[in-house]
């Protein structure tokens, strides 16, 4: 579909539409914007299809935070991580936390919420560092630009259904802006290729390690809330579900590098 205003003119109306129509940015608001030529249309058709539909399964509150990605590496992460990163936040936090099997076990919900807390701090910390290491190798040089990209910034209403949400994208942002730089260096000389992939490669472990937390936590949460009732009269003990929890906590801690 061919439009005859600026993209981000048309993104707003059309956001405005969603809202009014069902509350949140919908499959139609993703449609929509997929259906303008260009790049960035694989990613709105990708949100559109999955991601979309998983936030929308959440009755309860939520918030818009617009968002901007021009790197493509960013862009993909979002788009194949965020919502469902995104939805375990929300289920620790809500659906487990009110669940009957784990009522009576606050500690699992709140050992889970810290783990979660610790590896975006973790990687957010390394992320800032970079970032200064960077800023000063363009300072040396003299420079203070960044790149341009052949095409315009994704831009995504993120909803925000948990607090961790919020400190999960200004840690994409912030990473965002660090392969910029890298990418200023790498085309300038001031790094080699491979110098500028490390450091690509390094950072995506970072947020994975976020991903994989957030996942490995709701799903020994969910496990422990699946646990067959005790049949016969007998009494149903929970500590082997415990045990499992603190299991996964256990490989939560590994993949944030933190030592017990």
């Amino acid at each position: 579909m061919e439009i005859n205003v600026p993209f981000s003119h048309f993104y707003a109306a059309e956001l405005k539409a969603a809202f009014e129509r069902s509350g949140r940015p919908d499959e139609t608001f993703f449609a929509r914007c997929a259906s303008v030529p260009g790049i960035n249309a694989k990613y709105y058709a990708r949100i559109g299809g999955n991601d979309a539909n998983t936030l929308a399964r959440i009755e309860g509150a939520r918030d818009i935070e617009d968002c901007a990605f021009s790197h493509p590496k960013i862009k993909s992460h979002f788009v194949r991580y965020y919502s469902y990163t995104a939805y375990n936040f929300h289920f620790m936090e809500v659906h487990a936390r009110s669940h009957e099997r784990l009522r009576d076990h606050p500690e699992l919900i709140a050992q889970a919420e810290h783990m979660v807390a610790e590896s975006i701090r973790a990687a957010d910390k390394e992320v800032d560092a970079l970032i200064e290491q960077t800023q000063k190798v363009m300072a040396d040089n003299g420079v203070s630009q960044s790149v341009r990209y052949g095409t315009g910034p994704l831009l995504v209403p993120a909803e925000v259904v948990s607090p961790h949400c919020g400190t999960y994208l200004t840690l994409l942002m912030k990473t965002d802006r660090l392969f910029s730089l890298l990418e200023y260096q790498r085309l300038r000389g001031l790094i080699t290729n491979t110098e500028c992939d490390k450091e690509f490669a390094r950072v995506d472990r970072l947020l994975k390690s976020v991903q994989r937390t957030a996942l490995r936590l709701a799903t020994g949460l969910r496990r422990r809330l699946n646990v067959v009732p005790a049949r016969d009269g007998e009494q149903a003990s929970p500590e082997g579900d415990n045990d499992a929890i603190a299991d996964v906590v256990m490989g939560a801690r590994i993949d944030v590098g933190i030592e017990s």
